[in-house]
């Protein structure tokens, strides 16, 4: 479920689900799927994109709207350049509830995009 339901929530975003050259990493009960968030390096940059000095505040933020306004948890974590949510098999247990907070993550990323975690 976790790897049919990952790549469906990547699908909802527009990204990708991380994995390795070999695989394996994806033969588990967890999916980490990138948020279709921008970043460059330090000091912001181009309009529309975020400095990865901001992706803490960020993933922060998207965790604490996911409980308050969606009643579950987002492990979100910035690695290589990107934020990922990695989502569970044993929590998401059907395709549905992958596209079901696939839709709220999208929904929160858009908000990201207007800087609402900002305070704005």
């Amino acid at each position: 479920i976790a790897r049919v339901g990952g790549r469906r929530c990547a699908e909802i975003l527009g990204t990708e689900v991380m994995t390795t050259q070999s695989g394996k990493m994806n033969e588990c009960c967890f999916a980490n799927v990138a948020l279709p968030i921008e970043f460059v390096g330090e000091g912001g940059g181009k309009e529309g994109m975020f400095g990865e000095e901001e992706a803490g505040k960020i993933g922060s933020w998207i965790n604490d709207r996911g409980v308050v306004e969606c009643d579950t948890y987002l492990q979100i974590a910035f690695h290589g350049g990107r934020l990922w949510v990695r989502l569970s098999g044993m929590i998401y247990l059907e395709v549905g509830d992958f596209e079901w907070v696939g839709e709220r993550l999208r929904e929160l990323c858009v908000r990201v995009e207007r800087g609402e975690f900002r305070g704005q």
